[in-house]
């Protein structure tokens, strides 16, 4: 088992320059997790480290960082960059296809 993965999500600007807002649907029907990380943590569509200042303030499509404290199931239990802890649907993680998670 991989500690850290990553996570589909939707990404807009924060309040701060290198701050990064968070978007994570939890299934249908489910609810969705919000959070905030620093550009450390979260990848473009493209898998590209989202840079510090915008290109536009549209959402976009990415992935944030997690990492895993117990597989169980199916249902995985995770941890974000904000600290939030939930179970998602294992099939949801996704590796980094570059080989790293730094």
């Amino acid at each position: 088992m991989r500690a850290i993965r990553y996570i589909p999500c939707t990404i807009e600007r924060g309040g701060f320059s290198s701050e990064w807002v968070f978007t994570i649907p939890l299934g249908k029907g489910e609810e969705v997790i919000v959070g905030c990380s620093d550009t450390h943590h979260i990848r473009d569509s493209a898998w590209n480290r989202i840079p510090d200042k915008p290109v536009n303030e549209s959402p976009v499509s990415g992935y944030v960082k997690c990492k895993v404290l117990k597989i169980e199931s199916g249902r995985v239990l995770v941890e974000v960059p904000s600290r939030h802890i939930f179970t998602i649907d294992e099939s949801l993680l996704v590796d980094d296809p570059n080989g790293g998670a730094e």
